[in-house]
C-alpha cells in the first residue's frame, strides 16, 4: 500500500513554552510603550522551560540576563557568565552584554525575537537544528 508519512516526533518538552505570548512574565509596572517582548530560551542545560517574557526596552543585555537569572535560574552562581544570542532562520547574532535593547536595532534584534542564554560565549548548533524544527524562529526578509 502506500506509505504513510512519517510522523513527526514531538519536541522534547524543554521547547515548549511555560507560558502565552498574550501573557508575557515582566513587571507589570512598566508602561505597555516601555516594554521589549522577547522569547526566552534557557541554556541547553537547563530544564527551565522557553518563557515569553518582556523588559524595559532600556536594559542593557546584561541587566536582563541577571533579571532572567534572578528569577528563573538561581542555581547559577552569579560568576556564571551568560550570553545571548538572538536566533533566526537564517543565523544567529551574539548580543552585547553593554547594549540597551531599544538602542541594538531591528536589524539584529526585534521585539518578539528568540533569545537564547547560554553559559558560552559561542552558540552550539544543536540549538539551532532543535529551533528551526520547531519553527519557533522567523526568517528575516
Amino acid at each position: 500500500g502506500k506509505q504513510r508519512p512519517a510522523i513527526q516526533p514531538p519536541m522534547p518538552s524543554k521547547y515548549s513554552f511555560a507560558n502565552s505570548e498574550l501573557y508575557p512574565d515582566g513587571d507589570e509596572t512598566i508602561e505597555a510603550g516601555d516594554r521589549f517582548p522577547l522569547s526566552i530560551f534557557f541554556p541547553m542545560s537547563d530544564s527551565t522551560p522557553a518563557r515569553h517574557m518582556f523588559f524595559y526596552r532600556k536594559l542593557t543585555v546584561g541587566r536582563m540576563i541577571d533579571q532572567i537569572r534572578d528569577k528563573y535560574m538561581p542555581v547559577y552562581s552569579t560568576n556564571d557568565r551568560m550570553y545571548a544570542f538572538v536566533v533566526r532562520a537564517n543565523g544567529f547574532c551574539p548580543l552585547s552584554h553593554v547594549d540597551r535593547l531599544c538602542e541594538i536595532g531591528p536589524d539584529v534584534l526585534r521585539q518578539g525575537d528568540v533569545v537564547v542564554l547560554e553559559v558560552s560565549p559561542s552558540l552550539s548548533p544543536t540549538w539551532f537544528a532543535k529551533l528551526a524544527n520547531r519553527q519557533a524562529i522567523a526568517s528575516v526578509n
